[in-house]
């Protein structure tokens, strides 16, 4: 995903261009709408199922996950977003 964000995002700008210069930005949207449409199948049939059904969630949220950690980031983030207004 980290390498795959880069390419995307370069042939993005690039394509862009191109589809705002010649046939109109509404064709590259939806080509856009048809390679994710294809993408979409391709993984729903492509990809894996899942074996077993999670049946202890509530105890995974609780133990699993730093809610300290995101407390403090949502808080950091949300008076920063409040100083540079």
């Amino acid at each position: 995903m980290g390498g795959g964000q880069p390419i995307g995002f370069s042939l993005g700008l690039v394509l862009g261009g191109i589809f705002a210069d010649t046939i109109g930005w509404r064709w590259g949207f939806h080509l856009c709408a048809i390679v994710n449409t294809i993408i979409f199948l391709i993984a729903l049939f492509g990809l894996p199922k899942v074996a077993d059904k999670q049946t202890q969630v509530f105890h995974r949220l609780r133990t699993e996950i730093d809610w300290v950690g995101i407390t403090m980031g949502s808080v950091s983030l949300a008076l920063l977003s409040y100083c540079f207004v």
